[in-house]
């Protein structure tokens, strides 16, 4: 079973009308959450690369037939999820909805991070570390700034490989301690 970090950066929120700009993933360790791998970036600003083309890339990492071999983590994966289906269907034709991804193996840590936030959806994604929120990602696209995307990408991905290890350590060994208290 692989455990890969999974995350996408657009120019805007509208999956039909705006563009996957970069798909990053990592691959971590199942039982500990830190990186095993290189953080790949697929960029659709390189020779030769196009949304279609880094859709095409990882579309045979997602779909799959054993789901068990690339489950995703990541944080509110349902906006990756909604974004990479679209994409899908747009450049590769293929009869994929968010629901066939949401049915498979992931672990989004959103729920979680909530939690830990007091149950609070505003600002949960703080507790993430992150230097900031990417914003500015559609604004450094149109300026041709990708190095500042890079940039953010790898201080994102480690921001939530840092976390994903944290939790890892430390959730299995809190449920063990109070699991008369759950039955």
């Amino acid at each position: 079973m692989g455990h890969y970090y999974l995350d996408i950066e657009t120019n805007g929120l509208n999956p039909v009308r705006d563009q996957i700009l970069t798909i990053q993933y990592q691959e971590l360790d199942r039982f500990k959450g830190y990186p095993k791998g290189p953080l790949k970036i697929l960029k659709t600003w390189e020779e030769g690369c196009s949304e279609k083309k880094i859709i095409s890339d990882i579309a045979p990492l997602l779909l799959q037939s054993d789901p068990f071999i690339f489950v995703p983590v990541g944080n509110n994966l349902v906006f990756d999820f909604k974004f990479i289906a679209s994409k899908l269907q747009q450049h590769l034709s293929l009869d994929v909805d968010t629901l066939y991804f949401l049915n498979r193996p992931h672990l989004d840590l959103k729920h979680v991070l909530i939690l830990i936030n007091g149950g609070n959806f505003k600002g949960y994604h703080n507790i993430l570390g992150k230097s900031n929120d990417g914003k500015k990602i559609p604004e450094w696209y149109s300026n041709q700034e990708y190095t500042k995307i890079i940039q953010y990408v790898k201080s994102e991905a480690t921001s939530f490989t840092n976390m994903c290890t944290k939790l890892q350590q430390l959730l299995p060994t809190l449920f063990s301690r109070r699991i008369d208290e759950f039955v």
